[in-house]
């Protein structure tokens, strides 16, 4: 019995189902035929002597519906499109709407787009919008089928019209329906009739592609396809377009950020140009061709075209870093030392590295038509945000300086509480701090040197905008914070002290373990990189009383003169810069370092004056390597290419004889302690050759491991 009751059920849960999906496309079949049928009875009802009249304005609704559609179906489902309050700039790269064709008035309104606040604007009209901007259309053009009954006046036929035009729309997926209201009295040979409704019939699949057009931005705002893909090609097209990547190569790559960006938008041109929608009606002439097919529509509609397109002649933001001006460089794996240890790595190692972050913005027109002539069409913005589809979970940018009339009306109240964190971790308020406000790419300072320590100020509008502070000793402090309000806003920014530490080197030698002082024919160099902040130090040590024969064989604050590297004479202290202070006319280097509490990546590099120079042969090295191919469908392959590099012989004073890399946090309190920090580096014998210095240099990640290592002692 409960089966059968579980059974009744459902069935009945089927009949009610069936009732309302049937009631619906019964409710949707009736509109039309209601509506076919009142046109008919109308028109029967209409003397005989009148129908020609009746005939002419039903034909006309329908012609200005038909006009209505192209209007809105170009326009993205608006009548009117909104006017930017705010002109193209960095700060607002890409406008409301989307001129197709510069400089005219084909445009296309943006659905989506980052306004210049960080505020993502939505522009979507939903199907009752769509009807009400046809009604609109077809209202202003219907007047113009009420002057053309003039030549109905020339015939006998006397009209009269006292009210206003009004009209109403039913869109449905495969046709249009339009009813015109206008009160008109017609009369001809003594008949007489008043009109009040004409109505016009489209056979239009207008509406499927409207809702095909919703589709499809949908599952692009849900899914990110297009940023996804333009992140693919980035990946595709390194390093004619650089991206990430590196090569063998003992010459710096350089490339013009102007040159990349226009390279780049060749490549959205081309590759924008492939996309299709997956179940639509395109021939898929290559299977590589699969991979720029977005599966983005609920059902499929194989008489429905839908292109992408994207033009390089259109607003377009494309910022890459790390730059120098216009000068985009590889790095070499040997820099990264920097200064002269870098020149002594890169005498013997060959390895380029690049990795750039791209930031983009451009606008993507996608346009659906249909075999019975229909079209509409809208616009997206395409949003890489370092490297990453819209958004960023990176830690906070560092941001241009860029002028903005954004800076101009500060609007939203704000109170910034600014503390310094003590060596116990307490917050300690804090005044005399530079506060500015970073809303991307914007910087707008707010206050220079602060009265006390809490601040009330009115800030500029912006979401997620970012209150820097900045104070001398300190660590620039970040909060973010929306000011997009009028409600009273409120953020603390806490300020992190920059530690001062005396720095002591020892040696450890790896063959024998004793701990001793540098040589001083040794050059040491540590960088302490903090991976909670953008905060990097180096640290470099050599003394005075090596060997030289020019310039370039002694170490930083040191001078080759009778043969020997000294430190640099001086008079004063202000001849000596920060890191070096001037002792009995000497620029004597302080063993000082600066940092902040965190954890921090620690690379070491240890060299040492060779009494016979390493000399390396000369040598011409074929490689091959694999790239994106080129043309339009570079993306999908690749080819390989081969080219010949020449390394020259080589005399290597200054040979790579230890070093270490390891991770290490540095709390506070052992900062701010007065502790000597007592740094060692692992360190072995001069080698003999090239092959022995690669060695070295493979030992680096490794010595971290080795039983004489020692981490750093406060």
């Amino acid at each position: 019995m409960g089966k059968r009751g579980q059974v009744g059920v459902f069935v009945l849960i089927g009949i009610i189902l069936l009732v309302i999906v049937g009631g619906y496309l019964s409710y949707k079949y009736l509109i039309v035929e209601q509506a076919s049928q009142q046109r008919t009875a109308l028109l029967s009802r209409v003397p005989q002597e009148l129908q020609p009249v009746a005939l002419y304005l039903d034909s006309c609704v329908q012609q200005v519906t038909l006009d209505a559609l192209t209007t809105i179906g170009s326009q993205g489902g608006l009548a009117e499109l909104a006017v930017d309050p705010i002109p193209l700039s960095p700060f607002v790269p890409i406008p409301k709407n989307l001129e197709v064709v510069p400089n005219t008035d084909l445009k296309v309104p943006l659905w989506f787009r980052e306004a210049g606040n960080g505020i993502d604007e939505t522009n979507v009209p939903s199907q009752d919008d769509v009807e009400k901007a046809i009604v609109s259309v077809i209202t202003k053009n219907f007047k113009t089928c009420m002057d053309n009954l003039s030549a109905f006046s020339e015939q006998g036929f006397e009209m009269e019209s006292t009210g206003e035009v009004s009209a109403t729309v039913n869109l449905e997926p495969r046709k249009v329906i339009s009813r015109v209201n206008v009160p008109l009295t017609v009369s001809y040979s003594g008949v007489s009739f008043d009109f009040e409704e004409f109505i016009g019939e489209v056979d239009s699949s207008f509406g499927d592609l409207y809702l095909a057009a919703r589709e499809i931005f949908d599952a692009e705002n849900q899914g990110l396809f297009l940023e996804n893909k333009t992140i693919d090609m980035l990946v595709a097209y390194d390093p004619e377009v650089p991206f990430s990547g590196n090569d063998l190569s003992c010459s710096q790559s350089f490339w013009s950020k102007t040159e990349v960006t226009n390279r780049l938008k060749a490549v959205l041109f081309e590759n924008v140009a492939i996309m299709k929608v997956k179940d639509t009606n395109f021939d898929i002439t290559a299977e590589s061709q699969k991979y720029l097919v977005f599966d983005a529509l609920k059902k499929g509609r194989s008489d429905t075209t839908v292109n992408f397109m994207y033009s390089p002649d259109w607003p377009t933001l494309v910022e890459i870093s790390p730059s120098e001006g216009d000068i985009l460089k590889s790095d070499p794996v040997a820099n990264r030392a920097g200064g002269f240890v870098g020149a002594l790595l890169s005498s013997y190692f060959c390895l380029n590295n690049h990795h750039f972050v791209y930031t983009i913005k451009y606008p993507v027109l996608i346009a659906l038509t249909s075999e019975d002539g229909a079209s509409f069409q809208f616009a997206t913005e395409v949003i890489i945000d370092r490297n990453l589809p819209r958004e960023n979970k990176l830690p906070l940018p560092v941001i241009p300086e860029v002028d903005s009339p954004l800076c101009q009306y500060p609007s939203s109240p704000l109170t910034v509480n600014t503390f310094g964190i003590g060596a116990d971790g307490s917050l300690n308020p804090m005044n005399r701090v530079d506060l500015s406000l970073k809303c991307y790419p914007v910087s707008c300072p707010l206050v220079t040197k602060t009265a006390r320590q809490s601040t009330v100020l009115l800030a500029p509008p912006c979401v997620n905008a970012i209150i820097e502070a900045n104070k001398e000793g300190y660590f620039t402090g970040k909060a973010i914070v929306s000011t997009n309000t009028k409600a009273q806003q409120e953020v603390d920014v806490l300020l992190e002290k920059i530690y001062p530490k005396q720095v002591e080197i020892k040696m450890i030698d790896k063959n024998t373990g004793e701990i001793r002082e540098p040589y001083s024919s040794e050059m040491i160099s540590f960088e302490f990189k903090n991976k909670d902040a953008r905060f990097t130090k180096t640290f470099t040590w050599q003394s005075e009383g090596d060997s030289c024969e020019k310039e370039a064989d002694c170490g930083p604050n040191l001078e080759c003169k009778s043969s020997t590297c000294q430190y640099i004479f001086c008079k004063s202290e202000s001849e000596c810069g920060p890191d070096a202070s001037c002792d009995v006319g000497k620029c004597v280097p302080k063993k000082r370092i600066e940092l902040i509490p965190g954890e921090y990546e620690i690379t070491a590099y240890a060299f040492r004056s060779s009494t016979h120079p390493i000399t390396t042969e000369k040598k011409v090295v074929e490689k091959c390597v694999d790239t994106a191919g080129s043309g339009v469908l570079g993306v999908f392959f690749t080819e390989e290419k081969c080219f010949s590099s020449e390394i020259p012989s080589l005399e290597v004073k200054q040979a790579l004889v230890g070093g270490e890399m390891f991770d290490l946090v540095l709390e506070r309190g052992r900062l701010a302690s007065t502790d000597t920090m007592v740094l060692y580096v692992l360190v072995g014998n001069i080698p003999a050759d090239a092959e022995g210095m690669a060695d070295v240099q493979t030992t680096l990640s490794t010595n971290k491991d080795h039983s004489l290592f020692r981490y750093p002692e406060l």
